[in-house]
């Protein structure tokens, strides 16, 4: 059974990761560098390369959504993190620290018990979550690790870019 500390220390892990992504990609911030996502990874995928701005503003947006979503599985209430402004670097990691801070509060407010209450997490998430080894389910626990295994994947795609930069 997941606990909330393990899924604190997946979260910061998958943070320290998208941190140092985002501040490596100062250089090749818009260039159109980055490998698109596969079909079978993000249905909506358009098969065109995006840049590490594009990334980061879809990655932390979706890191207080998946924060919000879990949170609202366990009654409670978060301040909401404002839309991601990725204009510069600097303000991509500003931004970043306010949807992680709103996940730390959601991970704060939760419990190991109520990590099994449900939330309206859908397929995709959790068909995503499984291209990515890590078996979810539409539950509160599912939510955190779709901000862990989201995370961790977008800083991998964003750090991939410096190689076609």
């Amino acid at each position: 059974m997941t606990t909330v500390e393990e899924l604190t220390k997946a979260i910061a892990a998958s943070e320290a990761e998208l941190r140092q992504a985002i501040a490596g990609a100062e250089g090749y911030w818009d260039a159109e560098v980055l490998t698109p996502e596969a079909d079978e990874v993000n249905p909506l995928a358009s098969g065109d390369p995006w840049t590490p701005q594009a990334a980061a503003n879809h990655v932390i947006g979706a890191l207080g959504f998946f924060a919000g979503m879990a949170a609202s599985g366990i009654g409670a209430e978060l301040d909401p993190a404002p839309p991601p402004d990725v204009s510069s670097v600097e303000s991509a990691l500003a931004s970043l620290d306010h949807s992680i801070s709103a996940c730390h509060a959601a991970l704060e407010a939760a419990s190991d018990e109520a990590l099994g209450n449900a939330t309206g997490l859908g397929d995709t998430p959790v068909s995503y979550a499984a291209t990515r080894a890590q078996a979810i389910e539409k539950d509160v626990a599912g939510a955190f690790w779709m901000a862990a295994v989201h995370c961790a994947d977008h800083a991998q795609q964003i750090a991939g870019g410096a190689n076609r930069a």
